[in-house]
């Protein structure tokens, strides 16, 4: 297992001194958060500056979308009876929904809880992701000021590594999506949202940034 280096969530401390987590999660106790050193943004392309609220803004909403996609799949593949020990559907649903309240807390300029959200999302939907998928986006939010530039490339490594193994988990269910309706509703949830993270990681890349449709309007916010 893989430590993130910060916990500023007591919900992931409750987490982590459960079970087989617990020698992980005392080393945290006594350690409180501080904000790394300041670090500089750049420019996306020549000319043009990116500044940290519409990054916010655009991180935010494909997370959000693709939370809402996973928690979708995770609401069918349960009622479906394909909450399996290995690829617990209820596992991705925890993980979809704090990872949906973390976009949530992006776009709501609440950008200091988004980086303990992210740890929870990480270590409750393991088995449909690693750990260290997250590690990127959540040193995203461990600075004094949010999304450093130097940090870009981690974030959009972690936006390619979880697509990776979400596509991965999802391919589990390719046969049962060809014969029952339910699950293939599933499965094409589950490929949405890593056609969705695979396009967020490009929003570091030069030529990369474009702010996506507001899920939360065109979706509806959700419970």
């Amino acid at each position: 297992m893989v430590v993130l280096r910060h916990v500023r969530s007591r919900a992931l401390l409750a987490l982590l001194l459960s079970g087989p987590c617990w020698q992980a999660g005392k080393a945290f106790l006594g350690q409180p958060w501080q904000p790394r050193a300041r670090c500089s943004h750049v420019s996306l392309a020549a000319g043009e500056e990116m500044s940290s609220s519409n990054l916010l803004l655009a991180l935010g909403r494909g997370l959000w979308a693709a939370g809402d996609d996973l928690l979708e799949a995770s609401q069918i593949l349960v009622i479906g009876g394909m909450d399996t020990r290995d690829l617990p559907a209820r596992a991705l649903s925890n993980g979809a929904m704090s990872l949906r309240n973390s976009a949530d807390m992006m776009l709501d300029d609440d950008w200091e809880s988004v980086m303990g959200e992210l740890e929870v999302a990480a270590v409750s939907g393991l088995g449909w992701w690693e750990d260290r998928d997250f590690q990127g986006l959540v040193d995203l939010f461990s600075y004094g000021e949010p999304v450093p530039s130097c940090e870009w490339s981690a974030a959009s490594k972690s936006l390619r590594d979880m697509a990776t193994t979400v596509e991965r988990a999802a391919e589990r269910f390719k046969g049962e999506a060809e014969t029952s309706p339910s699950i293939a509703i599933a499965y094409a949830r589950l490929q949405k949202a890593v056609a969705i993270f695979i396009r967020s990681s490009m929003l570091f890349k030069p030529g990369g940034f474009r702010i996506p449709d507001d899920p939360r309007t065109s979706r509806g916010e959700r419970g």
